[in-house]
């Protein structure tokens, strides 16, 4: 079993199994929050821009960080549903009606909050490298595909560093290629991949982005807009 001492130094284990994606042709997307330190060294290791693909996880009642679906940003959002997940649970769809309604609102806020600190690059006729922080039911990865390959990608990688096998497997039958560094016969949490996995707030996702793009400042780098929490 591999343990990951965080996020970030599992970006760098995983930049090395995608340096043959290096180059002009590749866009790194990130799914924040989680997903932003995963990707920024592979995006700086590869030389390739590293953007963002917003997508809203829906939980399950009463189980939060249970995925029953995903919305994923576009002109016309679009909800993953992990049925099994939803009938094992008996889930309404009232339920999951004022979820996905409710998702919307916080895309934007995202949206907005993070403009500014990350060029939106579109995944048209390029490799679209698709990372996160780790996979349980795969829902909101599975949203983040079906974007980028809606956007034109020429090629879609998933790019993860732990994930249960049956949803590796599952989600490997949609993309070019899936790298997952770990998948556990017993998987329990994402977080029991690492010795260190905070919570991350906004403040956290935004300094790794301010710190990943170097433009117009001193010495050619960017002026820090946030700091990290200490």
């Amino acid at each position: 079993m591999v343990k990951f001492q965080n996020r970030e130094q599992a970006g760098r284990m995983l930049a090395k199994k995608l340096a043959r994606f290096a180059g002009p042709n590749t866009v790194v997307y990130a799914l924040p929050r989680g997903g932003v330190p995963v990707a920024a060294p592979i995006a700086a290791a590869l030389g390739a821009p590293l953007s963002l693909l917003f997508v809203q996880k829906i939980g399950a009642p009463a189980h939060s960080e249970l995925a029953i679906g995903a919305i994923v940003d576009g002109e016309d959002p679009t909800l993953i549903r992990q049925d099994d997940v939803i009938n094992a649970l008996n889930v309404s769809e009232l339920y999951i009606a004022a979820e996905s309604e409710a998702a919307l609102p916080e895309i934007e806020r995202r949206k907005a909050l993070y403009r500014g600190l990350y060029p939106r690059t579109p995944p048209n006729k390029k490799t679209a490298i698709i990372v996160d922080d780790g996979l349980a039911t795969g829902a909101s990865m599975e949203a983040a595909i079906k974007a980028a390959k809606r956007s034109g990608a020429k090629r879609v990688i998933a790019a993860i560093p732990v994930g249960p096998r049956e949803t590796v497997s599952r989600l490997g039958k949609l993309v070019d290629e899936i790298i997952c560094m770990n998948t556990p016969s017993s998987f329990w949490s994402v977080s029991k991949s690492y010795d260190d996995f905070p919570q991350l707030e906004d403040a956290d996702v935004m300094a790794v982005l301010n710190e990943a793009s170097p433009e117009n400042g001193e010495n050619g780098k960017r002026p820090c807009l946030v700091r990290r929490r200490a």
